[in-house]
């Protein structure tokens, strides 16, 4: 009588036990889409992973797999990494999670590397990962090590949250427009934007870019500045912005200086941007730091 009061009165007796739940694994399901993903084992820093899906990608390219989840499952679990006999030492790529399609995880992957994931499923319909090679010339094969998706978990985890927006990043997107615009790294002010939109420039004609947006993003963001790469620290530049025709954005930017552009696209066509060298004492490049559109 004496341990039922007991129970009863410290409810924490009464709490179900932690359960890591029922793993079930991606390699064993078939997928609803796949693009370049393959059942495949894996070896990430001298480990074997037995039941992992890996793909293997070239330059800007990106590759794709959903899984139907029917919300029964709470929570999907990776080893993240680029396989050990990959020939490239220099790769780089970044894997994309979506639950119904908003993310719920990002994740830059390096040769010698070992990328936990691990994150809430929970009330999702659908599980979408998307890869891009970001880095790297040579190929290389990326492996979601002994990726699963866990059911029964207790406790239950919170859902993933649902503010973070879809983007396409428009250096894996081709332009409308001749343009010698390049994709790839850039460092602004001493950070680093791996899905970037640059230009050089050593005179002062305007050079533009145009994209196709089919009505179907909302938002244009990008961090705009001058690379550190180049020796030119008097560069300046002049950078607008237009929406089918409009112009929505315009303003200088200098070596050093960083500006956040978030420019409405909802219900638009096309994105054009124009950029002139106004100043300057050498060679220079400008670099729209991750510049991106959101559905």
């Amino acid at each position: 009588m004496a341990a039922f009061l007991y129970r009863y009165t410290h409810p924490r007796w009464n709490a179900p036990k932690p359960n890591a739940g029922k793993a079930t694994y991606l390699a064993n399901l078939e997928a609803t889409d796949s693009d370049g993903f393959y059942p495949e084992a894996g070896q990430i820093r001298g480990s074997t992973y037995a039941r992992s899906i890996t793909g293997e990608y070239y330059g800007n390219y990106q590759g794709s797999v959903s899984y139907g989840l029917a919300g029964k499952f709470d929570r999907f679990q990776a080893t993240l990494g680029i396989d050990d006999r990959s020939p490239d030492a220099t790769a780089v790529y970044r894997v994309v999670v979506y639950g119904d399609d908003r993310i719920i995880a990002t994740k830059d992957v390096r040769i010698n590397q070992a990328v936990g994931l691990d994150v809430s499923v929970v009330g999702n319909g659908n599980l979408q990962i998307e890869a891009t090679s970001i880095g790297g010339d040579d190929g290389a094969t990326l492996v979601l090590g002994n990726a699963r998706i866990l059911s029964g978990v207790t406790p239950k985890p919170a859902p993933p949250a649902p503010n973070a927006p879809r983007v396409d990043y428009l250096s894996q997107m081709s332009s409308v427009s001749f343009d010698s615009y390049s994709n790839g790294t850039s460092t602004i002010s001493g950070k680093i934007y791996q899905s970037s939109l640059s230009r050089f420039f050593n005179y002062d004609s305007p050079e533009a870019v145009e994209y196709n947006l089919s009505r179907k993003y909302k938002m244009f963001r990008a961090s705009l500045g001058v690379d550190d790469s180049r020796a030119d620290t008097t560069a300046q530049y002049d950078v607008r912005i237009y929406v089918d025709g409009v112009e929505r954005y315009r303003d200088e930017v200098g070596f050093g200086e960083v500006k956040d552009i978030a420019v409405p696209v909802s219900g638009k066509l096309r994105l054009r941007i124009v950029a002139t060298l106004v100043h300057s004492s050498g060679d220079s490049t400008l670099a729209l730091g991750n510049a991106r559109l959101e559905y």
